[in-house]
């Protein structure tokens, strides 16, 4: 099992904050078995006890789509891990004129405990991502009823209300606005990209006992 080629994956980031050190890695067209069992291995209700049902359907909901949607153009998935353990799993798309966050999801490693940093770490490589490209915005859906209170986050990091209904709520964040968030990110997380490195097996390289 540990040979399979569909537990395939690039080393892309490297992460250091006051308390952790993150590696990310970008998650691609042959990883199905690696997701798969990644999926199965997070027990959201083990990890942290005590929310609606409502809640846990959204936050699996989350990370399910995260880990296996590939429909949208020039999509990336970047896997977010700490000492060697996954934690998050943030996927995006890209055109021309904007980069568009379809799912993002992160989870405890300890119970009751969420990981300091690992979405902001995530948003780190993304905003990286995003400056790098020639696109004008980036655009993403916040569910109202999500747990941790998701928009809230996303005004925190800069991102502007767009308009939406009782249940979601479109969010954009302009280059000027995700570039002034990055410089005040990288005050906390000290990112550094990973050029060219090979395939790896995340089936040996990673814990997936989460």
């Amino acid at each position: 099992m540990t040979s399979n080629i569909n537990f395939k994956g690039i080393p892309v980031a490297k992460a250091q904050t006051a308390v952790n050190s993150f590696k990310i890695y970008r998650l691609g067209a042959n990883d199905i078995d690696f997701a798969r069992e990644l999926q199965r291995k997070i027990n959201l209700r083990k990890l942290m006890p005590n929310l609606k049902i409502s809640e846990y359907n959204i936050w699996s909901s989350m990370i399910r789509e995260a880990l296996f949607d590939t429909s949208f153009m020039n999509t990336q998935r970047l896997l977010t891990t700490v000492n060697n353990s996954p934690c998050g799993i943030m996927n995006y798309s890209i055109n021309k004129a904007s980069v568009n966050l379809n799912y993002i999801g992160t989870w405890p490693q300890e119970i009751g405990k969420k990981v300091p940093f690992a979405g902001k770490t995530l948003f780190t490589a993304l905003f990286k991502h995003f400056s790098e490209s020639k696109a004008l915005f980036i655009n993403l859906v916040a569910m109202r009823l999500a747990p941790f209170d998701p928009m809230g986050k996303y005004l925190k990091l800069g991102f502007k209300r767009c308009g939406g209904d009782n249940y979601q709520e479109i969010m954009r964040i302009d280059r000027d606005r995700a570039n002034k968030t990055l410089e005040t990110l990288q005050q906390e997380i000290a990112f550094s990209k990973i050029e060219n490195a090979s395939d790896v097996n995340l089936f040996n390289e990673l814990n997936l006992q989460v």
